[in-house]
């Protein structure tokens, strides 16, 4: 892909979790820069717009990161709904989610002109999608944030220094943490579990199989792994306590096997 044009990138990024981490934030750039702006053809196979095709070793190194930290952050993105890959035997190709939202084609100058000179004009005409769905986060970002929300918020970062936890932001919450709390709820044995969170966060200084770790996050207990299982039930249930000594594994990891009997074996993935 040539290195010209340009991309969108919307204030609004700055209240993301991505944003807060800066090497997801680097690597995320990178996708929407390398991202095809139209449908074009790659070694025999068609890259959609919003896509594009890359190699571990090629991104590692435009990233300048190692090979293992790439492929930690792309699953961390994809967790996070914020890439899906799909691997082929020779390359893999990364689809920005949602890239229509927010990187609309541009108008033609003709377009561009007529906007300019009625946008002050009073109109019944109904938004444009993306610019609904930016005010819907808007709308969304000023209501207040849930009590229990906040007091998990606050009870996790006390902790975050003594167990190497990746703070959260509270004032306001970040979007994705208020949207997963609020999904949580109409879950019967979550909003149960979300409502003791001394229980949930004694239960979260007992997990040391995820101190220290930057996968253990507070969104990310809202997840499912492998098995299916809510990751949140698995730390009230003791699932990852004492075990400071084993490694993550992830789903793609080579020689990764899952046994059904033994959800504890799938680790936090």
């Amino acid at each position: 892909m040539a290195n010209e044009g340009w991309i969108k990138l919307h204030r609004q990024a700055i209240d993301s979790d991505v944003f807060e981490n800066p090497s997801l934030w680097k690597m995320f750039c990178w996708c929407l820069l390398k991202a095809n702006h139209k449908p074009r053809s790659w070694k025999g196979e068609m890259i959609p717009r919003g896509s594009f095709a890359t190699g571990r070793a090629s991104a590692a190194e435009q990233l300048g990161v190692s090979e293992s930290k790439y492929r930690r952050d792309q699953l961390k993105l994809t967790d996070m709904g914020v890439i899906s890959v799909k691997a082929t035997n020779r390359f893999s190709v990364i689809q920005v989610e949602n890239y229509e939202s927010f990187q609309t084609l541009e108008a033609n100058p003709d377009q561009r002109m007529n906007q300019q000179a009625t946008k002050k004009r009073p109109t019944d005409e109904p938004a444009s999608e993306p610019q609904t769905r930016i005010e819907e986060l808007k709308n969304e970002k000023k209501k207040k944030a849930p009590d229990g929300l906040l007091a998990l918020i606050d009870g996790w970062n006390s902790q975050a220094s003594a167990y190497g936890l990746q703070r959260c932001r509270r004032d306001p919450p970040a979007v994705l943490l208020l949207s997963r709390w609020r999904s949580a709820q109409r879950n019967p044995q979550m909003r149960e579990a979300l409502a003791d969170v001394p229980k949930l966060l004694t239960a979260i200084s007992e997990a040391t199989f995820g101190h220290g770790k930057s996968w253990f996050s507070l969104p990310r207990l809202f997840t499912k792994n492998k098995a299916g299982e809510i990751k949140l039930l698995n730390v009230l249930n003791g699932d990852y306590r004492n075990e400071r000594d084993r490694k993550p594994s992830y789903a793609n990891s080579p020689g990764t096997k899952h046994d059904p009997a033994n959800p504890v074996s799938t680790d936090w993935d």
